[in-house]
């Protein structure tokens, strides 16, 4: 079996079609098929299917896909890093994040600082609701909120912990003009409760930053959504009052546009992780990532350090 064909059949795999593959690899697509037929041939099975569609893997070509992906990025990893060993990080740098999550400031201005440290590093960002593949889709890194409990599934991949996820009561400066402010974590269900359906599911639970007390409540929706940008879009209108990440809602408490109510209290909403492939040998753009990430969430003035108890919400 020839490396150059396997590498071409996961080119084929990664891209999905064999005209990408040759695009990839800068060679005419007649010579991408020739590698595959060859592959096929020395290992007397069938890979890829031919669809209306584009192309399909065959159940050995999955798995030879699954067996091999890795393997085989180790070496064009290993390979980047003695070329690039005394060179600046540069590169295409692919990252995925939810869009509810990559699209708020935090994660934008932690975007934006890594691109002033490693200026020769092409960031492309896909925020989607899909859970990425990161190794079958060719990504490098996943910014994701784990919620508490959850556990990641995925062979092959690599987790780290960069803060934890909280939440804060909101609502718009309009509707606490005209309605009286929550003084009791209690006293929300005195209020239209705009809904996260994830905080829906079971009574919430509040814990205030002072004194580490817990307090159960079980406000009735007043709507109720899957999207925690409609839920923000909601509160923004005066709609009511309700509970969206601090990373989510901290440029709009900045702008005026948002108010926290009962600022003591907070959800632990879980943690915000970084994800990427394992690889014994990570591209320097990878490596300057996860190491620009990790620093830029561990300073004790970070973004999501715990509010000062009873100080203004930042």
């Amino acid at each position: 079996m020839d490396l150059a064909d396997l590498h071409t059949f996961l080119l084929v795999a990664r891209h999905g079609s064999f005209s990408g593959a040759a695009r990839h690899l800068s060679v005419p697509t007649s010579t991408v098929t020739r590698r595959i037929t060859r592959l096929e041939d020395a290992l007397g099975s069938t890979l890829i299917h031919r669809t209306a569609r584009g192309i399909a893997l065959s159940r050995a070509g999955a798995h030879l896909r699954l067996r091999c992906e890795p393997a085989v990025r180790e070496i064009e990893d290993a390979t980047r890093t003695l070329i690039d060993l005394d060179a600046e990080p540069a590169g295409v740098l692919r990252l995925t994040a939810p869009a509810d999550l990559g699209s708020t400031a935090l994660i934008t201005e932690l975007l934006a600082g890594f691109r002033r440290r490693w200026p020769k590093i092409v960031l492309d960002i896909d925020l989607t609701e899909r859970v990425v593949d990161l190794i079958a889709e060719g990504v490098d890194l996943a910014l994701r909120p784990r919620r508490p409990g959850a556990q990641w599934t995925g062979e092959g991949l690599i987790s780290r912990t960069l803060a934890p996820m909280r939440a804060g009561l909101y609502a718009a400066p309009a509707y606490l003009a005209e309605h009286v402010p929550p003084e009791t974590p209690e006293e929300l269900t005195h209020h239209p409760w705009i809904a996260h359906r994830a905080w829906s599911r079971t009574d919430l639970v509040l814990t205030n930053e002072d004194s580490g007390a817990r307090v159960t409540v079980a406000p009735e929706p007043a709507v109720l959504t899957n999207h925690i940008g409609q839920v923000l879009a909601f509160l923004l209108s005066g709609a009511g009052i309700g509970a969206i990440p601090e990373v989510t809602a901290l440029r709009h408490v900045e702008q005026g546009t948002l108010t926290r109510v009962l600022r003591d209290w907070t959800i632990v909403g879980g943690q915000l992780v970084l994800l990427w492939p394992e690889c014994r040998h990570p591209a320097p753009r990878v490596r300057a990532f996860i190491d620009f990430a990790t620093e830029y969430f561990a300073r004790e003035d970070g973004p999501l350090a715990p509010p000062t108890p009873n100080a203004a919400p930042r």
